[in-house]
């Protein structure tokens, strides 16, 4: 019916914090490391923790999914060692939680005999330093919380890679909004002068790229990791009514080593949308360009907007909006994702 989207993702990592280790057959207690996750429990349908690197050795990690109001546990996980991997590790539940819970806590704590301890990678913080991890940590000379992403979806419905958990096959593609912070990392394509203001990031994650006269205006969005993506899409409109000239605009996918004049003739790119005309005012189009095959790492998002009958483009304000990546989930992740196996726990509806 929907397949979930990404709700909140913290910075690229800027650090690493060994995850202190104990004897004992319960690994929950001393040693521990709490995050405060910035999302309630309703519709939350996994939970994405990065590791700097995995251990080495014996031993068991646990993640558990606390409800801060209640008490209560929400869902548990337990690794063997043997089976993490440096990278994303996914958490999932069984159907997205239909409970109500508005704050929850992630605890990781581990036991075993290793060589080298696991160490969890860390990201500013920032703003939000009511989710700094604890005990306290530092990336990049700020708190730091946890690098971690949030997977939602719509609340009781199952999203399990499991056949015997799903009526229905797991989805193999879900949905990454690209937010304003992301955005705001666009620059321009190409420099030129102007008498108006034809280029720009605006309020609500839109992208400002007015045609000019006798060129093709460009810009270009990097993004630093992406896993595993298969199509870009967006939205262009233009917003001013009084445009009576028709309008073209393109989406380009490249890796960064592309300039933007290879991304315009499309040389050595990823996927592009071809030129799309925009032949009205507040009409908008959808823009797509599918990748040939799941790409992972780097890439660059070019935007380009041309005026086809090489005309002056009065009013041609062309705005672009709606950003985000599907990803193919068998991609994203090396490893498959670990679901809930303790009993008697709430996560299912």
């Amino acid at each position: 019916l929907s397949p979930p989207r990404l709700l909140f993702a913290t910075p690229r990592p800027a650090g690493a914090l060994p995850l202190p280790l104990r004897h004992g057959r319960h690994p929950a207690g001393a040693g521990e490391i709490v995050q405060r996750l910035p999302a309630g429990a309703r519709g939350l349908v996994g939970i994405d923790l990065h590791l700097d690197r995995a251990p080495k050795g014996s031993g068991v990690l646990a993640a558990a999914l606390t409800a801060v109001e209640t008490g209560e546990t929400v869902a548990e996980w337990r690794l063997s060692f043997g089976d993490l991997r440096s990278g994303w590790l996914p958490l999932r539940l069984p159907a997205a939680c239909t409970r109500m819970d508005r704050i929850l806590d992630l605890r990781i704590a581990a036991t075993g005999v290793v060589t080298e301890a696991p160490r969890l990678s860390l990201a500013p913080a920032g703003l939000l330093d009511e989710y700094a991890a604890a005990p306290p940590a530092r990336a990049g000379g700020q708190p730091a919380m946890l690098a971690l992403r949030l997977w939602g979806g719509l609340p009781g419905l199952e999203y399990g890679p499991a056949a015997h958990l799903a009526s229905q096959p797991a989805p193999a593609r879900m949905v990454w909004p690209l937010t304003e912070p992301v955005l705001a990392q666009v620059r321009k394509g190409r420099e030129f002068d102007a008498t108006f203001p034809w280029f720009g990031l605006l309020r609500g994650g839109r992208i400002l790229l007015h045609p000019l006269h006798g060129v093709v205006t460009a810009a270009h969005i990097p993004l630093d990791e992406v896993p595993g993506a298969v199509a870009v899409r967006a939205r262009a409109v233009i917003d001013d009514p009084r445009c009576r000239t028709p309008i073209a605009c393109k989406l380009v996918v490249a890796p960064p080593s592309v300039t933007v004049d290879e991304a315009e003739r499309e040389d050595g790119v990823l996927a592009s949308s071809g030129w799309v005309v925009l032949d009205e005012p507040r009409r908008p189009l959808d823009l797509s360009a599918t990748l040939a095959a799941p790409w992972s790492g780097p890439m660059a998002l070019h935007l380009f907007t041309d005026i086809p009958d090489r005309g002056h483009g009065l009013y041609g304000r062309t705005v672009f909006s709606d950003f985000e990546l599907e990803i193919d989930s068998r991609t994203a992740w090396a490893s498959p994702p670990v679901l809930p196996v303790a009993d008697g726990i709430a996560a299912a509806p």
